[in-house]
């Protein structure tokens, strides 16, 4: 599952044409540092990083993090954002700013798990709001569990981001935005994770899942 995290950041960032970010909103650097930006520009491509690292993986996404802020410039122009399970407070968030990552304080974050459907929608509602893009690459990144959905949180193992609440935060979007789902993690491209998502204009990309030559846990 180390190889996958690192793999999920490279697919979405060559779907997109690899762009640099100017953001928009106040950002809050590493160091404490504040800049001021006033404009929200439109811009073509939103690559939002979902990490489910409340785990074992923790780790390697600090490395696969820095990988998408190092990321050189390409032909156009994104937002890239990352979202970590294991650090997510409801006060900020990460933006990729100058080969670097930012750390962005926004207003009308929701608390909670990023497993809730409800909890994810309302963020990717403000990130619209704050970094509008014509189409949204939403990459999942962690352990897969199946049908059950995705994500293995440390001392809940049974809290899990279903496909029913995947599809709730997709719709959460307005129906204008393109949208690109990468599911990014072992066992995670399952039939009833992606039944879940047939009523909404999605187009899904699955991680390959064999279960002939290993089998799996029950």
């Amino acid at each position: 599952m180390i190889g996958t995290v690192v793999r999920g950041a490279a697919v979405c960032l060559a779907l997109a044409g690899l762009l640099t970010c100017r953001l928009q909103p106040e950002l809050e650097t590493t160091t404490g540092t504040t800049t001021s930006m006033d404009e929200r520009e439109l811009r073509r491509w939103r690559l939002v990083f979902l990490f489910l690292d409340d785990n074992d993986l923790a780790g390697t996404v600090d490395v696969a993090a820095h990988r998408i802020a190092a990321t050189p410039e390409g032909r156009d122009e994104s937002y890239r954002i990352i979202l970590r399970d294991s650090r997510y407070d409801g006060s900020a968030v990460e933006v990729v700013r100058q080969g670097e990552l930012a750390r962005i304080p926004l207003a009308e974050l929701p608390v909670g798990s990023l497993l809730s459907g409800e909890v994810l929608g309302r963020v990717l509602t403000v990130l619209h709001r704050e970094f509008p893009a014509e189409e949204q690459i939403l990459v999942v990144s962690g352990h897969g569990r199946g049908w059950r959905g995705l994500g293995a949180t440390a001392g809940a193992p049974m809290a899990v981001l279903s496909g029913a609440s995947l599809a709730e935060a997709l719709d959460a979007l307005p129906a204008e935005v393109g949208q690109i789902l990468v599911l990014e993690a072992g066992w995670s491209g399952f039939v009833e994770n992606l039944y879940s998502l047939k009523d909404l204009p999605v187009a899904v990309i699955a991680a390959v899942t064999d279960v002939r030559r290993t089998g799996m846990d029950h």
